[in-house]
């Protein structure tokens, strides 16, 4: 399996023009923005998610409603290339020719979580590569939101119009600050050429693609790296691997272990600006986590994220039974 990794955006609703008038997400003038959601992603139809400019393409969503937190599955992709090969592995040969109206696709989640009496929703985005759903998904619903909106009055009697604030969030600079980094690892993909030991074999030259790269641990009898190394990589991000003895290669993407002593995180630092760090759910060659595991994965980000804000959190919110 693949590597999958997931980023958060908080979800805010202000009223156009009206700053002071924060909305609480389940009750958006009578609206709650989590049924909205459930009902919207329930009744797409089955090719809402084809674009035919963009020649993009997403499944109807499976949906599923586990009390305050919403789940999709969808598969998502691309189509309208011609002659891609689907390649059968064991004999390195193409077994399939796409189509012009064949979509290559990949199954990720994403999750819209609004606690009771929030102000602020979060929304849960898994990826696999540059593949994932949550974008298309967000994007979407947003509209509708909007929309659904304008059927309510606002302050000045006229149909309520929206104002969603969406904030991408990473870790803190608190925790960041005082969590030390155990690993370092750089990786990139590489094309060999491999020579076959089958006399018979008609190709004896046969190309396959590899991952490979370095990583960087404390010596023995230390438990941590250097915190010029830490500061280095938070500044610098995946630029820094040059000044870290990684030579200049052209690598693809970081991987950092960072612990307080309690807890310890993994983050994929790619070259891309936004989002800059992303949470590793399952790296290559793992299973990706089941539902359960993903929601666990949820309710920790959940529980640090208000934690953070002095509010409450409720593992009890993302559990299958329903509680109005």
């Amino acid at each position: 399996m693949p590597r999958k990794t997931m980023t958060y955006q908080s979800l805010a609703c202000n009223e156009s023009h009206r700053k002071d008038n924060t909305f609480r997400m389940d009750d958006i003038h009578g609206i709650d923005a989590l049924d909205l959601f459930e009902e919207w992603a329930r009744g797409l139809p089955l090719d809402h998610f084809k674009d035919p400019t963009k020649l993009t393409y997403g499944t109807k969503p499976e949906v599923e409603r586990r009390n305050r937190l919403v789940l999709i599955t969808m598969r998502t992709g691309h189509y309208g290339t011609e002659g891609d090969h689907v390649v059968d592995t064991l004999l390195h040969e193409a077994s399939y020719r796409t189509s012009s109206v064949d979509a290559q696709t990949v199954e990720t989640r994403c999750a819209l979580l609004v606690p009771p009496g929030a102000q602020e929703a979060l929304f849960f985005i898994e990826r696999q590569g540059n593949e994932g759903c949550g974008g298309r998904v967000l994007d979407s619903f947003l509209a509708h939101l909007r929309v659904a909106a304008q059927s309510e009055p606002g302050t000045n009697g006229r149909p309520l119009q929206l104002t969603v604030d969406r904030q991408t969030v990473v870790e803190t600079d608190a925790w960041l600050q005082q969590a030390q980094l155990e690993t370092v690892a750089v990786s990139r993909r590489a094309t060999i050429n491999a020579a076959t030991s089958d006399v018979g074999d008609v190709h004896p030259i046969r190309p396959f693609e590899v991952g490979y790269g370095s990583t960087l641990t404390p010596l023995k009898g230390t438990r941590y790296l250097p915190e010029w190394v830490r500061s280095l990589i938070i500044q610098k991000k995946l630029a820094s691997a040059p000044d870290l003895g990684f030579g200049a290669e052209d690598y693809e993407e970081m991987t950092i272990t960072l612990g307080d002593g309690q807890r310890r995180k993994s983050m994929v630092i790619g070259k891309e600006r936004t989002p800059p760090i992303r949470i590793l759910l399952n790296d290559h060659a793992e299973q990706a986590l089941p539902m359960n595991t993903f929601v666990d994965r949820i309710d920790d980000e959940a529980e640090r994220y208000y934690g953070r804000r002095s509010q409450n959190y409720d593992r009890a919110w993302t559990r299958r039974s329903r509680i109005d």
